[in-house]
This record gives structure tokens, sequence and C-alpha cells, in this order.
């Protein structure tokens, strides 16, 4: 698939980034895209266009690649992909000055 300027609206990798759904509850980073543009995933590339400095890309393009690596994913023989952990949650003030506390304590008997 090639992408064509005249006809269809382009986006820069952080406006695409926009488009996308939210990914455990957070939003893809535009060098997320990048990645998936210049190394892909599992041989699947995202298809984009160079404009000068900028990098752009469009929505059939992340269509595409989305459908394309589905179907790799349903490819016999394809590696399964690494189990997804929830996300973190930020430790609470009570529970970061207890690792502060703890971690003090191993370095004074450290002799630090």
């Amino acid at each position: 698939m090639s992408i064509d300027l005249v006809s269809e609206e382009v986006l820069s990798l952080t406006d695409a980034a926009k488009t996308l759904p939210l990914v455990h509850g957070r939003r893809l980073h535009p060098s997320t895209l990048w990645r998936w543009a210049r190394k892909g995933i599992r041989g699947v590339r995202l298809d984009y266009v160079r404009l000068g400095r900028s990098i752009v890309t469009t929505r059939r393009a992340l269509s595409d690649f989305a459908a394309r690596l589905a179907a790799a994913d349903a490819e016999p023989g394809t590696p399964a992909a690494p189990p997804q952990r929830p996300p973190r949650r930020p430790r609470s003030e009570a529970r970061r000055a207890d690792d502060i506390a703890r971690a003090e304590a191993r370095l004074r008997q450290a002799g630090a």
C-alpha cells in the first residue's frame, strides 16, 4: 500500500496517536507509531511518507496496519504476543515513605 498525498488526509504521528483508542487507559506515544513505521511488529509495518523532517500517515494506513497485524497473528506458527501487564497504580505517600525508610535502613546496615 502506498499513501496518496493528494486524495488522503495526512496525519502527523502526534495527530495519528490521538485518533487511536487508549491502551491500558493511556494514549499511545507518537514514538510508538514511529517504531511501527520504521521497525514494524512481527514483520508488519505502518505505511508512512516523509515530508521534509516530518513523518505522516493516514487513517487508512492505520486501519490497514491493524488488519495486517491481526492477519499475521492468525497465521499458524506465529509467536504469541507477550502477556500484557495491568497498568501500575502509583504508590501512595505512605508506601513511598516506607520504601524510603527501608532503603535508608539497608544503607545504614551496609555502612554507607
